[in-house]
């Protein structure tokens, strides 16, 4: 027996609708239609961090560099 879908907004405190939307399709059960990693990364929930600047140093820890803002 299937339970009927509670939406995310009544289940978080936060009212984020890409954040949901990712969740439903990386939570999806049939493995076919579920999001694949490639394609969750270019969700618009990660705009905002895509195309920061990432460096690697010795120890290969990755450090993001947040954006510079113009003054």
């Amino acid at each position: 027996m299937q339970k009927e879908k509670i939406p995310w907004g009544q289940l978080c405190k936060i009212q984020d609708q890409e954040a949901f939307d990712l969740l439903d399709k990386m939570l999806e059960l049939d493995h076919t239609k579920r999001i694949k990693a490639s394609d969750a990364l270019k969700h618009p929930f990660f705009k905002e961090v895509r195309d920061l600047p990432v460096s690697v140093d010795a120890n290969g820890t990755v450090n993001m560099q947040e954006k510079s803002t113009p003054l």
